[in-house]
């Protein structure tokens, strides 16, 4: 058969299939992008039952190969591309909010906020862009997104702490991460 850990990817990618959360083409990248995120050697997120619901996670995903979307391309790469982007791109912000992502008091692996990251991925990839970088490469990924460390910050995840009092919600969390982005030093007083 093979080792175990293939085994669970399998059953992963299955259900993802099964579910109808994507489709052939994107599986794959969907699958293991998600894998990453939900895998089981990580902390399990805050709301207890040490899941991340698949299916608005994969529904963020698609969003990006439609036509008008960054991996809308049709090379034979693109695939590829995809793939190694994210899995960069989460380990950077594992990086940059190190602090929360490893906490168990903190909400940065719910499905919301994973779907914010998501949902700003294209503004990142249009980023990288700009600065003629790899979209895949692990560094310039980190140093577009840095200053999220310097104006988010991990007490901005903390489940009892900011998180509640703002209710956060998808929209309001991809905003602040887009302001971050456009606005690395802050607004000007």
């Amino acid at each position: 058969m093979g080792s175990p850990e293939r085994e669970n990817r399998r059953a992963f990618y299955a259900s993802a299939v099964r579910e109808g959360t994507t489709t052939p083409y994107r599986s794959a990248i969907v699958a293991s992008a998600l894998w990453w995120i939900c895998s089981a050697d990580s902390p399990p997120p805050t709301d207890g039952s040490g899941r991340v619901a698949q299916a608005p996670l994969a529904q963020e995903l698609k969003k990006l190969f439609t036509a008008d979307g960054p991996f809308a391309s049709r090379r034979s790469d693109t695939h590829e591309e995809a793939k190694k982007f994210f899995v960069n791109y989460f380990k950077q912000i594992a990086l940059v909010f190190g602090g929360a992502w490893n906490g168990r008091k903190y909400a940065i692996r719910s499905a919301s906020a994973l779907r914010a990251f998501i949902r700003v991925a294209p503004d990142v990839i249009r980023r990288l862009d700009q600065e003629h970088a790899d979209r895949a490469d692990f560094r310039a990924i980190g140093r577009v997104i840095a200053p999220w460390g310097r104006r988010i910050g991990d007490l901005r995840f903390e489940t009892e702490g900011a998180w509640k009092r703002s209710g956060t919600t998808v929209d309001s969390l991809a905003k602040e991460l887009r302001l971050a982005l456009q606005y690395p030093e802050g607004a000007a007083v």
